[in-house]
């Protein structure tokens, strides 16, 4: 009786059917790499446009408020963060917008949380806003000013004339995105005329970690 020779093993000492399997596992985990990978850059575009809900601002200039409006002219309040990333792109839209020659009169009001160290609000953000032409820094001790004219997210810009409110909203289309110009351009719309408040989206982090989002100037601060 002829007996048969074993066959030899496949190359690497693999069958087809083993090296079907782990083809098939290995496309199955670039397919589920890819969908998490999609997902997670659709999570992150949706952050970064989706702006900050905002409270209502006041719609007069606080009567008791430290700050004063300008004489004449328009007077601009732009509440910041100073460790917010989104800040330096909405100095850079402040910047461009002041170039403009809208005759504003421009104030950057960082917000200095309770129980915050020494220095805490001197970061290069502040360096950064105080070396603009004719811009007015400062910090908001516990928040007291961002409560009174009801700011509550970093990089919110609200526009007084006459000491009525004109415009509340943000100069950046995106958070940290230069460019564009869409909300200073709507500044510069509103002070060349109209009636009502105009409003844009407002993309930065919160001013404080605690707060509730209602009508009326700070009432949106507990």
């Amino acid at each position: 009786m002829k007996t048969t020779e074993a066959e030899p093993a496949p190359a690497g000492g693999r069958s087809p059917v083993h090296r079907a399997l782990k083809a098939v596992f290995l496309g199955l985990l670039v397919v589920g790499w890819l969908v998490a990978a999609g997902a997670g850059l659709r999570w992150m575009l949706a952050a970064e446009m989706t702006p900050k809900r905002t409270a209502r601002a006041a719609p007069a200039w606080p009567a008791d408020s430290d700050l004063r409006p300008a004489p004449s002219g328009a007077s601009l309040l732009l509440f910041a963060h100073p460790h917010c990333p989104c800040a330096p792109a909405v100095l850079d839209e402040l910047a461009w917008l002041l170039r403009q020659g809208a005759g504003l009169s421009a104030r950057v009001v960082f917000v200095r949380p309770p129980g915050a160290p020494a220095e805490w609000e001197q970061t290069a953000t502040w360096r950064r806003a105080a070396a603009l032409p004719g811009v007015e820094v400062r910090a908001d001790e516990g928040g007291r000013e961002a409560r009174r004219f009801g700011t509550t997210a970093s990089g919110e810009v609200l526009v007084y004339t006459g000491g009525r409110l004109v415009f509340q909203g943000g100069l950046i289309g995106a958070r940290g995105h230069h460019g564009g110009h869409a909300g200073a351009r709507a500044v510069l719309a509103r002070l060349a005329g109209g009636d009502r408040v105009v409003e844009t989206p407002v993309f930065g982090c919160p001013l404080v970690e605690r707060e509730e989002e209602r009508e009326g100037g700070g009432a949106g601060w507990r």
